[in-house]
């Protein structure tokens, strides 16, 4: 077992950083797109970028707009469909992060004969 795990792990691992790099380049278009086109939306979530003014206020704006489904609201099929965009990916790269995470403990566990926790 702990072989195959292995292999997904490494495919699973592969997807969430090439998952990481495309969800980048989709979050720097939207922040793009909204101080162009929505610039009161862009300004009240902190002015977002992905280096210069990044930080955790924006980041936690940012996430409850996408997560709320604030974007609906901006008329505009275009960043609409790329908020959506974000969103998923979003959500699929926590998704296999926490794969991830239970197969690294599955690995582990395997590799010491035993369980994490048990005694």
């Amino acid at each position: 077992m702990s072989g195959i795990a292995a292999i997904v792990f490494m495919v699973l691992f592969a997807f969430q950083f090439l998952g990481t790099v495309a969800y980048l380049f989709l979050i720097a278009g939207l922040f793009k797109r909204l101080k162009a086109s929505h610039t009161p939306v862009w300004e009240a979530l902190g002015s977002p970028s992905l280096f210069l003014n990044n930080n955790i206020r924006n980041n936690w704006l940012v996430l409850r707009w996408l997560w709320a489904k604030r974007y609906m609201d901006l008329q505009e099929a275009d960043t609409i469909d790329l908020a959506g965009t974000v969103r998923a990916v979003l959500l699929t790269l926590l998704a296999n992060l926490a794969v991830l995470i239970v197969l690294f403990l599955v690995i582990d566990s395997a590799k010491w004969g035993r369980l994490p926790g048990a005694n």
